[in-house]
């Protein structure tokens, strides 16, 4: 992009409009910008930037102070610049909201900012402010932070990248390349590993909450005691040492539990014996009773086999009986088919009958009407032969009625234009008064909505403020409500705790009220045991449980129920049910609190980064004062946006009605241009109107002459009413010939078709006719053979009717029923009695069997017996439970504690890696320098920067200094990776640019400028500008210093590019030929700046 020619009006302190022609400055090489302080030379290329982006150089410029304050009020402020790209022109025109005078009457008004771009092709130029700008960052490839950052090294910046830290250099390379996306990188990284990190430690204090619940009863007791000291530390890295000691605690309950199974297992076959001893003798005392029934039973079945006989032998011949029943039932059904038969042909025969009666009539009715119609055929060929002529007739005398029709049409034509015309000079007359009247209007409203618009400029401002703080509101809030989620989840842990801890003292008295119940069914049992021995003690025999011959006291058997095993088995399993119970809410407790505590900590933490308060009664208050707060403030917030939104609708409501408004004023002048261009096309219609009118009133003179019908054939009243009543005549009389004449073709053609249709009627009945003969004779002869077909069948059925054939059917088919259910059901029973019999036989002979197999057994040793075996079972299940209890809630520890272990394992490879990850990210290695991601990628750019700055350094510098990115920080805690020294190759050091002279500084920071705006332009796609602004700086250089910078600017502008120097030095003045002179005025002629090429 290189700048032709600059045109300046009222703009800053250019009070004039103004131009600086750049063609004359050459094609490339140095220029120089000079003149007084505050004259307005930066404001050189505040213009040029304005023109294309709408916004000044430098950030202390706004738009709303480019109006020249020593400007008339009469003068328009505005840019224009016209510039070249790649061959090619484009003009660039841009100016400025500002206020200015009113066109009618005192005060100002604000004149909208306004823009426009022309190509140097036949696309359309474009006007829109923000569209100017997109169409010049599309064109040019470049934003305006690149521009101004490529084309002008401005006051000001030329120090501020050199002596910057890593920290302010980084945030300078963030916006010119964009590079916070990296920054966002980090950032995600470090939340994930905090994340990762908390979801770790979840994990590890829920596995010793875990190990806490593991018993120790199995286990030797040197290794309860180290479990025991484990725990006390909990679990804090031994973690792999608590899985081994549980697991051998498992191991040796698993050997016990082998041992006890063992033990068992021989008893239970001891019982299964002693139960099967048992068995035998109740069995033997079972066979006797059933065999006494058996016997008895089958004395009270002979009679009743007897009766079984008889009954059998009475349906002896029902099979026969039943097959003769079953032939007449048949042979009547067949009987009954046949009446069924005759039915049908009777219908059949009534509906031939019907149909021949009613094709018979037809027939004679058609004949009737095909008589009529032959007659009626005749008279109509008659009234045909004499309308023969009618229709050439007609054709005459409707050609000519049209002709004169057409004529008067055209005349009349000519008549209504005349009219129409004078009516449209009055509407056109009225509208022109309309749009004047609106055009007035339109423009006063037009001055009241701008004003409208300079109160609402600040929306937009004032919107984002308002969201500013609502997001901040927002923040808040999340974070209040976090920290009250968390103390809810804290006082319902809390009140779960204490319920826990409820249940756990009602499952403890449950056992205890348990635990006495057993004891006295315990007690009662053994003494029941006493009193069943006691009962078979004789005198004279020993006692089974002293030994003693004499009885004295023998034990008493308790009154009411008898505790036996099962009882109590069961009273003992519903101890230990309860007892496992109070061990797990116990242990459920226990998590609970640990839970609590968790809470309790997390909530002391945040409360204290959030309120600056960790007492839980101030805590409640201030949480509940702080959320209101925040609420209000998002209220206040909510409301001044919707204040701020409605502002900036209305802003963009009445911008767009100033533009409609606009719009109509320039439609209601091309209205106002339409309405004189609409009255002079009327004069020359009315003109041509009346010519024509006169040519059309000839023409239908000569047809009334030559009319058919005329009486005269001449126009006796030359009046226009006269001549129109005459022609109108004319036409009347044509009309009626017309319609008579149409009248009688009508006729002519309805009678020729008539004719046709009849005729095709006439052969239609005759073929109609001829097949009604062939239908009835067919009807009739299907009669005859129906008729012949009925009295058959009368013939063959004989005298009798339907209905009692139909009875006797269904009293023979249910006698048959009867016979045939009454055999099944006696030679059922008899059956049954007998099988019964052979069954009874049979138990009684099993039961003999079955006594002679038991033989003798002794009863009292048995049930001694048995009731040792029994007790010793009791003892071995107390303790397997017990086992079992201790076995099942360890395993169930050790298998939840190996699947935790799994998730935690994986949960802390996970975070060690993201931790890691992060660290790198966020320059947090031990031992490493402090570059983070985003500064690792800046440090890319800013080698590539250096590479070219020093380029033009070392020219400068005379080969002595050469810039070096540090590459170690002097302290680790800081950010490092950016920071800049300085290498002296006159002495072979390195050293820290702020050590640089003023002279050396200016130098080292015209180069690191250009080496930045070299970059910034082969990153926004190797653009290239042939134009380019350096501004001041210059005067703290010595002779050689100065001329070498020169040089470099030389070489910078490489014979095609302009690059224009803003400076004060007098030295320059006398280097650079091409110069830029501006002058402030301040007398004399006027005031405000001027310029003149030199």
């Amino acid at each position: 992009m290189r700048p032709k020619k600059l045109t300046i009006s009222a703009f800053g302190p250019y009070a004039d409009k103004t131009e600086i022609d750049f063609s004359k400055l050459g094609e490339g090489g140095l220029y120089l910008i000079t003149g007084d302080t505050g004259a307005g030379k930066t404001t050189i290329f505040d213009a040029i930037t304005f023109a294309l982006y709408g916004r000044a150089s430098g950030e202390v410029r706004d738009p709303a102070m480019f109006r020249s304050k020593y400007a008339e009020p009469s003068t328009e402020t505005f840019v224009e610049l016209v510039f070249s790209y790649q061959g090619k022109n484009y003009h660039v025109r841009r100016s400025p909201e500002y206020m200015a005078p009113k066109k009618r009457g005192t005060g100002q008004t604000l004149r909208k900012a306004e823009a426009q771009l022309i190509y140097p092709d036949e696309r359309q130029p474009v006007t829109k402010a923000k569209d100017v700008t997109a169409a010049v960052e599309q064109l040019l490839g470049l934003s305006y932070d690149q521009f101004t950052q490529i084309a002008m090294i401005a006051q000001g910046d030329f120090q501020k990248l050199l002596l910057a830290g890593t920290t302010q250099r980084g945030e300078i390379f963030r916006q010119l390349f964009h590079t916070g996306l990296y920054q966002q990188i980090q950032m995600k990284l470090k939340d994930a590993s905090i994340a990762r990190y908390k979801e770790y430690d979840e994990m590890r204090r829920s596995i010793a909450q875990y190990l806490d619940g593991v018993k120790t009863e199995t286990a030797s007791w040197q290794e309860a005691e180290e479990f025991d000291e484990l725990k006390k530390i909990k679990f804090e890295g031994k973690l792999e040492r608590s899985l081994e000691l549980l697991k051998q605690f498992l191991e040796y309950g698993e050997a016990q539990e082998k041992e006890l199974r063992e033990k068992e297992d021989s008893l239970n076959q001891d019982i299964r014996k002693a139960e099967e001893a048992q068995n035998l003798v109740a069995q033997k005392r079972n066979l006797e009773l059933k065999k006494k029934k058996a016997e008895k039973d089958l004395e009270e079945l002979t009679p009743l086999l007897q009766l079984a006989v008889e009954v059998a032998e009475k349906y002896k011949d029902a099979d026969h009986r039943c097959e003769e029943l079953g032939i007449r039932i048949r042979e009547k059904e067949e009987k009954l088919k046949k009446y069924q038969e005759l039915e049908k042909l009777k219908k059949e025969l009534e509906t031939i009958e019907g149909k021949l009666e009613t094709v018979s009539e037809k027939k004679e009715k058609d004949i009737s009407e095909e008589q009529l119609l032959q007659k009626k055929d005749e008279e109509e060929k008659k009234r045909l032969s004499i309308l023969a002529d009618a229709g050439e007739e007609l054709q005459k005398y409707k050609f000519e009625y049209d002709k004169l029709d057409s004529e008067k049409r055209s005349y009349d034509s000519c008549l209504l234009t005349e009219e129409e015309i004078k009516k449209e000079q009055k509407q056109i007359d009225g509208w022109q008064e309309e749009i004047i009247r609106k055009e007035t209007q339109q423009k006063e409203e037009l001055e009241q909505q701008k004003k409208d618009k300079a109160l609402l400029d600040s929306a937009e401002l004032e919107l984002q403020k308002a969201e500013t703080k609502k997001t901040e509101g927002i923040r808040k809030k999340k974070e209040l409500e976090g920290l009250i989620a968390l103390v809810k989840e804290f006082q319902g842990a809390y009140n779960a705790t204490k319920e826990q801890q409820e249940k756990y003292k009602i499952s403890i008295e449950k056992v205890q009220k348990q635990r006495e119940v057993y004891q006295k069914l315990f007690q009662s049992f053994l003494d029941a045991q006493a009193g069943l021995l006691a009962q078979e003690l004789k005198e004279g025999c020993p006692c089974p449980v002293c030994g003693s011959f004499e009885h004295p006291r023998p034990g008493i058997l308790p009154k009411g129920q008898v505790v036996d095993q099962e009882i109590l088995d069961r009273e003992k399993q519903k101890l230990d049910r309860l007892e496992n119970d109070a061990n797990t809410q116990s242990v459920e407790a226990g998590k609970r609190k640990e839970r609590q505590k968790t809470l309790w900590h997390q909530i002391q933490r945040e409360a204290q980064e959030l309120l600056h308060e960790t007492e839980w009664k101030k805590l409640i208050p201030l949480l509940k004062e702080k959320q209101d707060q925040c609420e209000k403030q998002l209220a206040d917030s909510e409301e001044e946006i919707r204040i701020a939104i409605e502002r900036k609708k209305k802003k963009n409501e009445t911008e767009t009605w100033i533009e409609k408004l606009e719009t109509e004023i320039v439609q209601l002048q091309e209205e106002k241009n339409q309405c004189d261009r609409k009255q002079a096309g009327l004069q020359t219609r009315d003109v041509e109107n009346k010519k024509q009118q006169q040519i059309t009133a000839e023409e239908i003179r000569k047809l009334i002459q030559k009319s058919l019908v005329a009486g005269n054939g001449e126009v006796t009243d030359n009046t226009a009413a006269g001549f129109e009543r005459q022609i109108q005549d004319m036409l009347s009389c044509l009309s009626e010939k017309v319609q008579g004449k149409e009248k009688e073709a009508k006729q002519k053609q309805d009678l020729e078709k008539l004719i046709i249709e009849r005729e095709k009627t006439l052969k239609e009945l005759g073929r109609v006719i001829n097949e009604a003969a062939q239908d009835i004779v067919r009807l009739e002869t299907e009669r005859k053979n129906k008729a012949q077909k009925v009295d058959e069948l009368n013939e063959e059925i004989g005298e009798g009717g339907k209905e009692s054939l139909e009875q006797e059917i269904k009293t023979q088919r249910k006698l048959y029923e009867e016979l045939k259910e009454s055999s099944r059901r006696a030679q059922q029973k008899l059956q049954e009695i007998r099988a019964e019999k052979e069954r009874i036989t049979a138990v009684v002979k099993n039961f003999e069997e079955q006594k002679k197999e038991i033989g003798e057994v002794d009863e009292d040793a048995l049930r001694e017996q048995y009731s040792r075996f029994r007790e010793e079972k009791t003892q071995l299940s107390e303790k397997r439970k017990a086992l079992f209890s201790v076995q099942k809630g360890n395993e169930e520890i050790y298998q939840k504690v190996q699947v935790r272990q799994t998730e935690m394992t994986a949960a802390e490879k996970e975070y060690a890696w993201i931790r890691n990850l992060s660290d790198t990210a966020n320059g947090k290695l031990n031992g490493k320098a402090k570059i983070e991601l985003e500064t690792y990628i800046q440090m890319a750019y800013f080698d590539r920067i250096l590479r070219r700055a020093n380029l033009r350094l070392m020219t400068m510098s005379s080969g002595q200094y050469e810039l070096k990115r540090q590459e170690q920080s002097k302290n680790q805690k800081e950010k490092a990776g950016l920071d800049l020294n300085v290498i002296d190759h006159y002495n072979g050091t390195e050293r820290s640019v702020k050590t640089l002279s003023g002279g050396e500084s200016f130098q080292a920071s015209l180069s690191l400028a250009l080496g930045l705006s070299d970059e910034i332009q082969a990153s926004a796609g190797g653009i290239r500008l042939d134009s380019m602004f350096v501004d001041e700086g210059f005067g703290s250089l010595d002779e050689e210093s100065l001329e070498q910078a020169l040089k470099a600017l030389n070489s910078l502008a490489d014979g095609r590019r302009l690059v224009g120097i803003i400076s004060h030095v007098s030295e320059l003045k006398e280097r650079i030929d091409n110069k830029i002179i501006v002058t402030k005025q301040c007398g004399g002629e006027g005031v405000g700046s001027s310029i003149r090429i030199q």
